[in-house]
């Protein structure tokens, strides 16, 4: 499955939930525990906390299981349970007044993290798009050597003189570098791609060639991107570089990179116009160090524009250099304008 071959152990689980914590620390905490040495967290009680939960019960005991796997479970579960202890505590004050009525509680692990998915298919014959949307709470980014071919011709990007007269300030298709990065692989995430068998058109009631595609249609406040470094038996050790901010999500909404499945000649004007701005600022990652058959996990964390680097019960102070050196696993956003 490609997951990391190391149990559910205290450095698994407090790496996540760092970055958790930090949505909504206290900064005066966080420098008293680096000034004493002293573990943010009681690892020891939250790790006996999952494994007797029974919704976690699948990341009990010592089997292999990653950082990525247990964020996911973590947050529907405590969304899950925050949610019903709020009920819980709004039905027991109003018990008297409204008998067994539950209250619209929203699951603010869902409010949080939780975005929204366009998955496209286009039939290559008729043109007709079949729509579905589905919600996500990390998007994985593929890190293998195609994601290094991808270029910016996947997306409208227009070009932009520099005020000296000089050429655009975008690089070419033809010209991207091989290194990886985050942008590029959004870009690759969100690129068309035929499928190797034709699918159903229920238009032209027959198999056809199709492409699929899948763009984000509402972006999360916190936004976690997972890079996907384990691939079969091998971990993919090849840096990808990413942004401390201004990261900007706006260029993979439909309308500016969805495939109209038009000619290019009969493109929407209204494309011609840039993306909207819409930019996040890093805020934490976690890194996993290791191979396939062992390895730790560490975070960095982001509170009052001073980074911590947290490693098991050990927190200590860290530069936004060092961080963005990094071979991260987990990268966690924040939307600038929430």
């Amino acid at each position: 499955r490609g997951s990391v071959p190391i149990g559910v152990t205290p450095a698994l689980v407090s790496d996540p939930l760092s970055v958790l914590l930090e949505c909504g620390s206290d900064d005066g905490a966080v420098v008293e525990s680096v000034n004493q040495g002293e573990p943010l967290i009681a690892q020891k009680d939250l790790l006996a906390a999952t494994w007797k939960c029974k919704e976690m019960s699948h990341l009990s005991g010592y089997d292999q299981h990653d950082a990525h796997e247990f964020l996911h479970a973590f947050l529907e579960v405590l969304g899950k349970h925050g949610q019903n202890y709020e009920i819980f505590v709004w039905q027991t004050l109003n018990k008297e007044k409204i008998g067994n009525v539950k209250p619209n509680i929203p699951n603010f692990a869902q409010d949080m993290f939780e975005g929204t998915l366009r998955s496209v298919l286009l039939c290559q014959e008729c043109g007709a798009k079949r729509v579905q949307k589905e919600s996500f709470l990390s998007i994985s980014l593929d890190l293998s050597k195609e994601v290094q071919k991808t270029s910016t011709a996947a997306h409208f990007v227009p070009p932009r003189s520099s005020s000296t007269g000089g050429s655009s300030n975008l690089s070419s298709p033809g010209m991207e570098t091989r290194k990886l990065s985050v942008e590029k692989c959004l870009r690759h995430f969100t690129s068309p791609e035929q499928l190797l068998d034709p699918v159903d058109c229920p238009y032209c009631m027959k198999k056809t060639t199709t492409k699929k595609q899948h763009v984000v249609s509402r972006l999360p406040p916190v936004l976690c991107l997972h890079l996907k470094r384990f691939h079969g038996l091998q971990k993919m050790e090849d840096f990808v570089s990413f942004p401390a901010r201004n990261l900007n999500m706006g260029e993979y909404l439909p309308h500016w990179c969805e495939d109209s499945g038009l000619p290019a000649a009969t493109h929407d004007e209204s494309r011609v116009a840039p993306p909207p701005d819409i930019p996040y600022t890093l805020f934490a990652t976690v890194n996993h160090f290791g191979n396939l058959h062992n390895g730790h996990y560490v975070a960095n964390v982001k509170t009052q524009d001073q980074w911590y680097h947290c490693n098991d019960a050990h927190v200590s102070y860290t530069t936004e250099a060092q961080v963005l050196k990094g071979n991260a696993y987990l990268l966690f956003f924040v939307r600038e304008d929430t």
